[in-house]
C-alpha cells in the first residue's frame, strides 16, 4: 500500500486521475492522508493554492539563504535546496509537482514534475497537459468531458468528422477571466456577426457548455496564457461540440491539428485572423474542409507519466 497526500488541489474530485495513475504504475492500492504533518510515501502538489501556509519556510533555511546572499551575490538562487519558491514537504518521502494551468513549476528538490511545460529538464519532467485528463479516455476516471459531453476515444480524435448541417449561430465563448486579448478578439469578431458570451466574466455561468455550443459554428477558446505546450481542455472541448475552434495557444509538441482550428498565433494580428474567419464563414467549401479535419495529429498516451511514477517511487 502506498500512502499519498495532495496539496494545493481544488478538492477530492481532482484526485481521481492521479490515484489511477499511481495504481496503474505500481500495481498497489492507495491510502489517502490529509494530515500535513504525518509521514507519507508520496505528496503531489498542485498549482491551485489553499494549503501552502502549512509549509512555512523554516527559520534555519531563511538564515542559510541570507548567508549565501552575502557571500555569493545571489548565486545561491540556482541551488535546489535553497530555492525561494514553494518547496516539497519533508514529511513525504517523495514529492511531485503537477500543473495543468498557467503556472510554471517551482525550482527545488522535487523528485518529479507532471506538467504542460516543455521547457523543464527532461530528467524530471513529463508532459501531462490538462486535456489528457479532461477530454480523452486515457483515464477511466474521466466519466464526462470538462464541458459535460461524452468522453471521446483517442481514436475518435484522430479521425475525420462529417459535416451534416451548418448551424445558424455564429460564435460563442465561455470566459471566466477577462484577459485583454480575449476582449480584443470578441470586439473584432463582433464586426462579422453576433458573438454570445457565457461564463463568470459575463455574469452568465452555465453548467454544461457543450449543450449551448452545439448551436454555433465556432467557439472562441483562448488559453489563459501563451506558454510552449500549455494546452488545456479548451480546443478539444470546442471541437467536440461540433464547432470549429477559434483558438489562441502554443502546441509546440504538435498534438493539435492546425488545419482543424483557426489559431490566432498563426496570424500576424487579430485583423488578419478575423479576416480569415470571415472568409471561411462565407465559403462553404472552405468551412467544410476545416470542419472535417481531425482535431489530433497523433495519439497521446500515459507511458512516460507511468514511468516517472515508477522511477520516483522506485518500483
Amino acid at each position: 500500500m502506498i500512502t499519498i497526500r495532495f496539496r494545493d488541489f481544488p478538492g477530492e474530485k481532482s484526485y481521481g486521475h492521479f490515484i489511477e495513475l499511481i495504481e496503474t504504475a505500481t500495481g498497489q492500492s492507495i491510502k489517502l492522508c490529509q494530515n500535513v504533518r504525518k509521514n507519507v510515501d508520496l505528496e503531489i502538489t498542485g498549482p491551485y493554492g489553499g494549503n501552502s501556509d502549512s509549509y512555512k519556510t523554516p527559520l534555519s533555511l531563511k538564515l542559510k539563504r541570507f548567508g549565501y546572499i552575502s557571500i555569493t551575490n545571489g548565486r545561491h538562487l540556482s541551488k535546489r535546496d535553497l530555492s525561494t519558491g514553494i518547496q516539497p514537504n519533508k514529511t513525504a518521502k517523495k514529492n511531485i509537482w503537477y500543473t495543468g494551468e498557467n503556472v510554471r513549476a517551482p525550482q527545488g528538490t522535487w523528485d518529479g514534475f507532471l506538467t504542460f511545460d516543455t521547457n523543464l529538464p527532461k530528467d524530471r519532467n513529463v508532459y501531462l497537459p490538462l486535456w489528457f485528463l479532461t477530454s480523452t479516455n486515457l483515464f477511466k476516471s474521466t466519466t464526462e468531458t470538462y464541458w459535460g459531453g461524452k468522453v471521446p476515444t483517442v481514436n475518435e480524435l484522430i479521425e475525420e468528422r462529417e459535416l451534416t448541417m451548418r448551424r445558424n449561430k455564429f460564435v460563442v465563448s465561455f470566459i471566466g477571466r477577462t484577459y485583454s486579448m480575449r476582449l480584443h478578439a470578441l470586439e473584432s469578431l463582433s464586426k462579422i456577426g453576433k458573438v454570445d458570451v457565457f461564463g463568470e466574466a459575463a455574469r452568465n455561468q452555465v453548467k454544461t457548455p457543450s449543450i449551448i455550443a452545439k448551436k454555433y459554428r465556432y467557439v472562441m477558446c483562448f488559453e489563459n496564457d501563451l506558454y510552449p505546450g500549455y494546452v488545456t481542455e479548451k480546443p478539444l472541448e470546442a471541437y467536440l461540440t461540433g464547432s470549429i475552434p477559434l483558438y489562441s495557444g502554443l502546441d509546440n509538441l504538435g498534438y493539435l491539428n492546425p488545419k482543424a482550428i483557426i489559431n490566432l498565433c498563426d496570424f500576424k494580428n487579430i485583423n488578419d485572423w478575423t479576416d480569415y474567419i470571415k472568409e471561411v464563414d462565407s465559403n462553404p467549401r472552405l468551412f467544410r474542409k476545416i470542419y472535417e479535419q481531425p482535431i489530433l495529429l497523433k495519439k497521446p498516451n500515459l507511458n512516460e507519466a507511468l514511468n516517472l511514477i515508477r522511477k520516483v517511487l522506485e518500483v
